[in-house]
């Protein structure tokens, strides 16, 4: 809704809305996952295992990236430990990120 002078004003509702998408992204939700959040929040006959179905893949979805995560720092820090950091130009980082047995 627009005021005479051009400002949009909202109510609680379009506020505790642009919560949930700010919520839903710092938590890991896409944009698209965001819509679907918003349509079941708006769905007064939704379910609520229908939106804890959407939180559990997403659990699945950040305990896989945290694995990757995982596995990445432990590749970093085995390639580190290998490195003398000198003056010469070997360098172990180089060649193990070149490798394709990582």
């Amino acid at each position: 809704m627009r005021a005479d002078n051009g400002y949009r004003y909202y109510n609680d509702g379009h506020l505790a809305e642009l919560l949930l998408i700010k919520r839903s992204r710092l938590v890991g939700f896409s944009l698209e996952e965001c819509r679907e959040l918003l349509a079941l929040s708006r769905d007064p006959n939704r379910r609520s295992a229908d939106v804890k179905q959407k939180a559990i893949a997403k659990l699945k979805d950040i305990d896989h990236k945290i694995s990757e995560l995982i596995q990445m720092k432990h590749t970093l820090e085995t390639l580190t430990k290998q490195c003398p950091g000198n003056e010469h130009s070997c360098c172990p980082i180089i060649e193990g990120l070149s490798n394709e047995k990582l």
